[in-house]
């Protein structure tokens, strides 16, 4: 967690802090906010027209291009996102959809 705010918050309503910044979400806490949560969400474009109904079993996954890090899936560590790793995730991303799994390797790789 890399908000010490959060941090506070969470340690506050139960959840359990330990090596400073990991956190441990008790399941009541997990479950009250999954029922709380809307049971659909529309996503909109910038120009606000609807692009996206997740609802039903609609789901969306994306490369996780907006987080501070990223597991390297190759080595057992946290790296900073770059240039690099976006376009390799974005590529990730179109093989998937493709059904390649291969190119991803090839891609890390090369």
């Amino acid at each position: 967690m890399e908000h010490p705010s959060a941090l506070d918050m969470l340690a506050d309503a139960g959840s359990k802090v330990s090596n400073g910044d990991w956190v441990r979400l008790p399941a009541y806490l997990v479950e009250e906010a999954l029922s709380s949560a809307p049971r659909q969400i529309v996503l909109h474009d910038q120009r606000g027209n609807k692009t996206m109904h997740l609802a039903n079993g609609n789901y969306f996954y994306d490369t996780g291009s907006d987080a501070t890090f990223t597991l390297d899936l190759w080595h057992p560590n946290l790296m900073k996102y770059s240039k690099k790793s976006i376009k390799l995730f974005k590529s990730a991303n179109r093989e998937l959809r493709h059904g390649n799994e291969f190119a991803i390797l090839q891609a890390a790789y090369t």
